[in-house]
């Protein structure tokens, strides 16, 4: 009997090793694909100085004028770089708990009300429809109210950035143990990929072929990168599930988080 007990006893504490040798493997595949975009991400910007600081110091510029405006431009995308940096210092900190989310009951008419006010502006500006519910149902999550909302307004502020026509759809899915929120994109225009992390780095300036800012940081992949590991601080989970790539104009986004029962101190 205690042979027999032995056995099971290692049977199940090499299936508790097999289980979290699975999970620090998972877990290195996502920080070693964390850290290929956020390399990519970086030199992006630095590329972009490096073109502009090559101009001016080999006496490219046409005049005193343009000149001015490389310097410009440079610091511009220094000042996007250090945001950038400050984003991805940030997140990496919650990894190894010096930074920390606190989380709470949240109600879902506060959620809606905010990424409105983050996004609406912006679909308004570009000319796009967007469609956010209003709902007075007293749905719960547990989340962090500004990094919640910050992260999926961020999501729908990239897609606007770059879906050049179309609209979005904000809607809700709630179920016993969590609350789906589902955003959906109506437009040809392809802004995430489901098998492609990487996207060509913008070659420097040369004089013949002149100079241009690249595409606004943080990409929208990094922008999705970011959104996600944030939500998965929250419990939560984010789930790119089509894109126009699969034949239908639609990119599909789902924000999954846990439900909560309200708590009296959070409620109005």
């Amino acid at each position: 009997m205690d042979d027999l007990q032995t056995i099971e006893s290692l049977s199940a504490d090499l299936a508790t090793m097999t289980l979290a040798y699975g999970q620090a493997i998972h877990l290195g595949q996502l920080k070693g694909g964390f850290l290929a975009r956020t390399s990519h991400e970086l030199r992006a910007p630095l590329s972009s100085i490096m073109g502009l600081h090559q101009l001016i110091l080999s006496d490219l510029c046409e005049n005193p004028e343009e000149e001015r405006e490389f310097i410009r431009q440079a610091h511009e995308a220094a000042q996007k770089l250090l945001k950038l940096l400050d984003e991805i210092i940030y997140v990496s900190k919650l990894d190894y708990g010096a930074n920390r989310i606190e989380v709470h009951p949240l109600a879902i008419p506060t959620v809606f009300a905010g990424i409105e006010r983050l996004t609406h502006l912006l679909a308004t500006n570009r000319g796009y429809g967007l469609t956010i519910p209003d709902i007075d149902d007293e749905i719960y999550i547990m989340a962090d109210e500004k990094k919640f909302v910050q992260a999926i307004a961020n999501v729908m502020s990239a897609a606007i950035a770059l879906m050049q026509e179309g609209e979005l759809s904000l809607s809700l899915e709630p179920h016993a143990e969590t609350v789906d929120f589902v955003l959906q994109i109506r437009s040809p225009q392809t802004i995430w990929e489901t098998d492609s992390l990487e996207a060509p780095l913008p070659p420097l300036a040369t004089a013949a072929a002149g100079y241009a800012l690249p595409t606004p940081l943080p990409s929208a992949a990094m922008t999705f990168t970011l959104s996600k590991t944030l939500i998965q601080h929250m419990a939560g989970a984010m789930t790119l599930e089509a894109t126009p790539a699969a034949g239908d104009a639609l990119t599909q986004i789902r924000f999954q988080m846990p439900v909560a029962a309200p708590e009296p101190e959070f409620l109005d």
